[in-house]
This record gives C-alpha cells, structure tokens and sequence, in this order.
C-alpha cells in the first residue's frame, strides 16, 4: 500500500512540474496547459488524502520557482497547485455533481485572489489591476482600436473585469480537472464521481435574476461618477456574471428544442462554439435564457410537444 502511495505521489509531483515548465517554457502551450494545472494535485487529494497532494503540489511548485523563477513558483503553488489540492479534497467529501461544481469553482477563485495579493504584496506584480500602458500597447500593436479615446474605454473595462475572468476561468478550469480526474477514476474503478447532465438540460435557480438586479443597481448608481469605483466594479462583475449564466441558459434551453426537432448534432455543436464570438447570438441567447428562468419555457412548451 505504502509503495502505491509513493507511486502515485511520485507521477502527481513529476506531472505538476512537467505542466509548469510546458507552460513557462511554450507559450503557445500557456493557455491550454493552465487549464489542467491543478489536475494532478486534485486526482492525488481524491485518492490519497489531502496532505499527500499538498506536499506533492508544494514541491513541485518548489522545484518550478528554483529552476525558472521564484514568484513562478509561488504563482503556480497558490493559482493552480492548492486549489487542486482543495478541489481533489472537496471532491471526495462531496457527493452532488452541482454543489462539487459550485464549492471548486469558489476555492479556485479564492486561491486565486489570494495568490494575486500575495505577488503583489511580495514581487508588487498586480495581477488583479494589469497595466493599462502593456494593455493599451497590445491593442494598438494589432491596430484595434484606430480611436485612443476608445483604446482607452477598452483598457479601462477589460481591468474592470478582472474579477469576472478570475471567476470564469475558475469555473471552466474545475470543470475540466473534475471531468479528468472523474475519468480517470472511472477507468480505475468502474464508477465516475462527477457527472454532468446533458447541455440541453442544464438549468440555473431563479435567484440569479437577484444578482442581475444588483449588478443593473450597482451599474446605474456608479454610472458617471469617478468617486464611486467599488460600485462601478460590482456592477459591472455581477452584470457580467449574470449575463454569461443566462447566456448559457438560453443556449441550452435552444439546444433543447433543436433536440426536440430532430435537429443534427453537427449544426448544435457548430452554434454552441460560434456563440463566443458573435455577440448578437449571446445577446440572443441572454434574452431566452431570461426568459426561460422566469417563465420555465422548457418544461411549459415540452409538455405540449410531448
């Protein structure tokens, strides 16, 4: 038992440190290589026990800073190595795929933001304000915005939204461990712990339509006044947040009925990844799925298809 354990320790540290170097070293690799991070701390804390993936997650995140660089290590052990270690741990406390979900998403934020004061308190990298000179320079090096004026109003809302990215990614990330580290357990022992239902069936409690209303309160409050910055920053999250969640309701609620139509998977799948990138599906998508929070479409007209 003692040597499987050592195994498993052994493979999880090697993996970490083996991601973050990826990472660091191809940053064509960053992006995709950041979303599963945390992913062998969190299937270690799952089958071997909290402490045993933290001390993994810690030396690797050791060995990462003394071999790159030191706040490279203290990013990768606070941003990505811990909250694996707290997910793995939740999910092995935790028995609803949805309250899983939820818990991850909220210590991967958690851990995030932390780590962010951390760098800033230590090494003053002030990741949750990024620079708008570096912001505005990487726009006009691509020539988007001509305009300084609006350079400026995009630089200014993409630092706005600093937390709402931290949120988002959290969240996507999470699911990504959680649906690998589920796999991978499956395969072991015949039995996923985290299962999602079908995209076509996802739906969100109607007290999301609460943090709309203080988003849209928070917004008209600030709107216009300087002073006002924390209001402006809550408005603008919490509007962003809600907006992302009922676009993904829409969608799912459209996805239902095209499944109801016989629609073919091909053209659903091709709708679902075009939405990111032409703002008026999600504007579209945001409407249905308000629409179907307050008035529950899926299940009045289901019945009449039926």
């Amino acid at each position: 038992m003692r040597d499987a354990i050592l195994k498993d320790w052994s493979m999880a540290t090697a993996a970490s440190l083996a991601l973050y170097v990826t990472g660091f070293a191809l940053p064509v690799l960053t992006l995709p290589t950041t979303l599963i991070y945390p992913l062998p701390a969190v299937f270690l804390a799952f089958g071997r026990g909290f402490f045993c993936s933290l001390t993994s997650t810690l030396l690797a995140s050791l060995l990462a800073g003394g071999a790159l660089l030191g706040s490279y290590g203290i990013t990768c052990f606070f941003m990505f190595g811990l909250p694996g270690v707290l997910i793995g741990y939740i999910a092995d406390k935790c028995e609803k795929s949805g309250s899983l979900l939820v818990a991850s998403a909220s210590v991967g934020f958690a851990c995030k933001l932390a780590g962010g004061l951390i760098l800033y308190s230590f090494f003053g990298f002030n990741l949750l304000a990024p620079g708008a000179a570096e912001l505005e320079g990487y726009l006009n090096y691509f020539g988007v915005p001509a305009d300084p004026a609006v350079t400026r109003a995009i630089v200014d809302r993409a630092i706005l939204l600093v937390p709402y990215n931290m949120i988002f990614f959290s969240t996507v990330e999470s699911v990504v461990c959680l649906l690998l580290t589920s796999a991978i357990q499956k395969k072991r022992t015949g039995e996923a712990f985290f299962v999602l239902p079908p995209f076509s069936e996802w739906a969100f409690p109607k007290n999301i339509l609460f943090t709309l209303v203080v988003g849209f309160i928070c917004a008209r409050m600030a709107k216009g006044r300087e002073d006002l910055y924390l209001l402006r920053l809550m408005g603008a999250n919490l509007s962003e947040l809600s907006r992302t969640i009922l676009a993904v309701q829409g969608l799912s609620c459209a996805c239902f009925f095209m499944e109801r139509f016989g629609v073919p998977k091909p053209f659903r799948i091709a709708v679902i990844i075009s939405t990111p990138f032409i703002s008026l599906l999600g504007s579209i998508w945001v409407t249905v799925g308000l629409t179907d929070i307050g008035f529950n479409v899926r299940d009045k007209i289901g019945r009449i298809l039926r």
